[in-house]
C-alpha cells in the first residue's frame, strides 16, 4: 500500500499519455512512490486501489475487475484526483 505502480508504456502497449504523465508528476509532488514496472493482470487483484487515466475522464477509479471489488474512491486515488483538479484550475486561471 501507499504507492502507485504503472506499467512501462513502451513494453505493455498502452500510451504514455499526458494524463498519465500528470499523475506520475503528482505522485512525485505529493511524495507518493510511483514505480514504472511490469504489471501483470494478476497484480491488479492484489492492489488496494486501481485507477485508469485518460484525457477525457482524467483519473477514474476502477470499482470492479471480474468478481473482485475495489474502493473506487480510495485514499491515493482521491489525493491524485484532487491534485489533478487543482492543477487544472491553476492552468485555467492562468489563461
Amino acid at each position: 500500500g501507499g504507492r502507485v505502480r504503472t506499467p512501462d508504456a513502451e513494453r505493455c502497449g498502452c500510451r504514455a499519455g499526458v494524463t498519465r504523465a500528470r499523475v506520475i508528476a503528482a505522485c512525485e509532488h505529493l511524495g507518493i512512490p510511483c514505480e514504472i514496472v511490469a504489471v501483470k493482470p494478476s497484480d491488479l487483484f492484489d492492489a488496494d486501489e486501481v485507477f485508469l487515466t485518460s484525457t477525457i475522464r482524467g483519473l477514474a477509479g476502477v470499482a470492479q475487475i471480474d468478481a473482485h471489488a475495489f474502493p473506487a474512491g480510495g485514499p491515493i486515488t482521491g489525493k491524485l484526483r484532487t491534485a489533478l483538479a487543482r492543477e487544472t484550475m491553476r492552468e485555467a486561471a492562468a489563461t
